[in-house]
């Protein structure tokens, strides 16, 4: 039987590399204005939504860090001198 080669590297294109970078710039923005000030007055912008009866089998769910996730793949090209 023959198995499929391992690799430890994920190869990322440089469209992922900015759509990733696109959605995590968007939802810095995204926070901030659900963390303004502003954002009771007027009535306009983000609103946050929050289950009423959460499903269990998410109750574990963690959400990922995206600037964690960031900070590995830099330091992890800077270890592989990539």
């Amino acid at each position: 039987m023959i198995s499929p080669p391992t690799t430890t590297e994920e190869n990322y294109t440089v469209a992922h590399e900015e759509n990733v970078r696109f959605v995590y710039e968007a939802w810095q923005q995204v926070e901030e204005q659900l963390h303004s000030p502003e954002q009771g007055e007027g009535g306009s912008g983000p609103i946050q939504y929050t289950e009423k009866t959460p499903s269990p089998e998410l109750k574990d769910f963690v959400p990922i860090d995206l600037e964690d996730w960031w900070a590995q793949q830099f330091l992890a090209k800077i270890k592989n001198g990539s």
